[in-house]
């Protein structure tokens, strides 16, 4: 778990005043990427093309777009720069550097009070790698605390470990069953699999794919089991157990996943 302080300042504003943009100076054209809530990157189309049809546009159509335009900037988003991959939360009016990951699936962000303090949080499930038969993300939560950014990150490391340390298996050779068992403080849950493989198993893996699912109800973590067999080297996640449960967060940013449940994978890597 890493916790940052970050404070961002424009010297030049404070030096100087801000000033409007001078006609005559170059002006940067390089396309951030946009993460909305709870989606993945939206393609950004760059070229636009303007009809005869477009040169007449009464009043009140222009109106209707300035509103539609007020109301795009109240989205809650992350907009990452392609060049330096620094990321900014964008909440309306307000602007918040952040220094997150930014796979090919994410990131995703939602705005809840997580911890009970009467004060939101902005919560994010950053895309730390992808590729393939592998999806991994880390949890992220961003604090306003009198002015200053307090970041707060678990990375997919940390939950794999907890997984680990949790989740006991066995592997029936004669009929290719494997069971999954889940420790949990209310009393242990198994759940049963035959694998159609046909091949002996070797291990059952866990860490490269972790799901960080942003809901309204509460943040959840989400794994499938991977099987490795005696002649493979890349898990294989067909037939595989979910295992999810709660995250839950105090006031100081600290988690703490509630009791596992298992069942059937939706085979879904996000």
């Amino acid at each position: 778990m890493k916790k940052k302080l970050i404070t961002a300042v424009c010297m030049a504003c404070i030096l100087g005043g801000c000033k409007g943009v001078d006609v005559n100076t170059d002006i940067d054209t390089d396309i951030d990427v946009k993460f909305t809530e709870g989606d993945a990157a939206l393609p950004t189309d760059t070229t636009s093309e303007v009809s005869e049809n477009d040169a007449d546009i009464d009043t009140e159509t222009t109106e209707a777009a300035d509103a539609g335009d007020a109301d795009t900037d109240q989205e809650l988003y992350i907009e990452t720069d392609e060049d330096t991959l620094e990321s900014v939360i964008h909440d309306g009016d307000k602007k918040i550097p952040v220094e997150i990951a930014t796979g090919v699936y994410g990131p995703y962000i939602k705005k809840y009070d997580v911890d009970g303090d009467g004060e939101d949080e902005y919560v994010i499930a950053e895309c730390e790698g992808t590729g393939t038969g592998m999806s991994i993300y880390g949890l992220c939560i961003v604090e306003i605390d009198n002015g200053s950014t307090v970041l707060t990150t678990y990375d997919g490391q940390y939950f794999t470990d907890i997984l680990y340390d949790r989740i006991e298996t066995s592997y029936d050779k004669a009929s290719h069953e494997v069971t999954v068992t889940a420790k949990n403080e209310k009393g242990n849950e198994s759940f049963s699999v035959k694998l159609e493989r046909e091949e002996d198993l070797y291990e059952v893996y866990f860490g490269d794919i972790i799901r960080i699912r942003l809901e309204d109800d509460g943040i959840y973590l989400s794994a499938p089991t991977g099987y490795i067999f005696e002649e493979g080297t890349a898990p294989d996640y067909e037939q595989a157990v979910d295992v999810s449960g709660p995250i839950t967060v105090d006031k100081d940013s600290n988690i703490t996943v509630g009791d596992l449940s298992l069942g059937e994978d939706d085979g879904d890597k996000k």
